[in-house]
């Protein structure tokens, strides 16, 4: 009798306070609104947001890998040729006959060659062909720049490179000129590279135009630079710059050297000692 009485105060308390355990934390859960499952809406919510972050981050990604290797690409060295032309026209107030005569025989070479970066340092006639008409006195009017003579004419040139952006410092030519009494054209271009200058070619045409000389210019080249291709733009914009100044340079020596002798009255050939 007394071992059931002991038993029975022992263990009776046991489920009592654990239910009272377990309804009280089941009170603070639902209390705090912490134990409840998430609902439908929030449930598909939390994927959607998944799913959105996955691809984001894969798009981001890609682009910053795009991004990466352009930069890398327009930081490499490579190989960009960069090429420069210029025209221009001008008129010179001199008759065509006068003109003729002066470019014939005042060397005019110097003036059509010696630009911004280059110098004449020698020249040789190849070939020289000159057809005269029959002509009373002859002798004087070829000095008086009269004779109505066709010339053609072919000669080596070697210039002395000063231009920073070429890394030579000779470049051999070759100019013909073609000359009549209505007409002239000389064109001069090089042989071959001259280190990183590939080629050169430059053109002088000149015809009467009521009473005065029209002249046009033209200078076209071509440079080879090994750069970032990020500077390519930059490098065609200062060989373009280059070709319009020594196109200008052409001019200012053309008129200058009409100036210094429109006046004579006898023209006589420079002679090389």
């Amino acid at each position: 009798m007394t071992s059931e009485n002991n038993t029975s105060s022992w263990t009776a308390p046991l489920p009592t306070v654990f239910l009272a355990n377990h309804d009280q934390q089941r009170q603070q859960c639902i209390g705090a609104n912490r134990c409840a499952a998430p609902s439908k809406t929030e449930a598909s919510s939390q994927t959607a947001d998944r799913k959105w972050r996955w691809p984001t981050r894969v798009y981001w990604l890609l682009f910053s890998t795009i991004i990466g290797l352009g930069m890398i690409w327009a930081l490499f060295p490579a190989i960009h040729i960069s090429k420069g032309s210029s025209q221009r026209t001008f008129e010179v107030e001199v008759d065509f006959d006068t003109f003729r005569k002066i470019l014939v025989r005042k060397n005019a070479t110097k003036a059509i060659v010696n630009h911004a970066g280059m110098q004449l340092a020698d020249q040789q006639i190849d070939n020289l062909s000159i057809e005269l008409p029959q002509q009373d006195r002859p002798i004087l009017r070829a000095l008086l720049g009269k004779a109505n003579a066709n010339l053609s004419a072919t000669k080596e040139i070697v210039v002395i490179l000063s231009d920073p952006n070429v890394d030579a410092k000779e470049l051999v030519l070759t100019q013909h000129a073609d000359i009549s009494p209505e007409f002239m054209v000389v064109q001069t271009k090089s042989t071959k590279p001259a280190g990183n200058l590939k080629s050169f070619e430059s053109r002088l045409t000149a015809k009467s135009m009521d009473g005065r000389t029209q002249v046009e210019l033209s200078i076209e080249q071509s440079l080879e630079f090994r750069i970032p291709r990020i500077f390519a733009l930059l490098s065609d914009r200062k060989v373009q710059e280059a070709a319009i100044s020594a196109t200008e340079d052409q001019e200012l020596a053309i008129r200058n050297l009409i100036k210094d002798n429109d006046d004579s009255l006898f023209v006589l050939p420079d002679i090389k000692m």
